[in-house]
């Protein structure tokens, strides 16, 4: 479940976790309101915020553990 705030920051839950937050996606250079969001697929998120219109774009995988070709040794 995604929900975003006032503050800026889009938060991941998994409601199945322990943990009060799995994942936190914020712009440092804008920390306006979120009003609109829209994951596209399992990895991108596209993001409405308030000042300046602006639309942003986070990559869900970051922050999370990523695969690597070195793995398959």
């Amino acid at each position: 479940m995604l929900r975003s705030s006032y503050d800026g920051v889009v938060r991941l839950h998994d409601l199945r976790s322990p943990r009060d937050v799995e994942g936190s996606y914020v712009d440092p250079t804008d920390d306006s309101a979120i009003y609109s969001l829209l994951p596209r697929g399992r990895e991108t998120l596209l993001v409405g915020s308030n000042r300046h219109n602006l639309l942003k774009i986070f990559d869900m995988r970051l922050g999370s553990k990523c695969y690597s070709y070195l793995d398959a040794q």
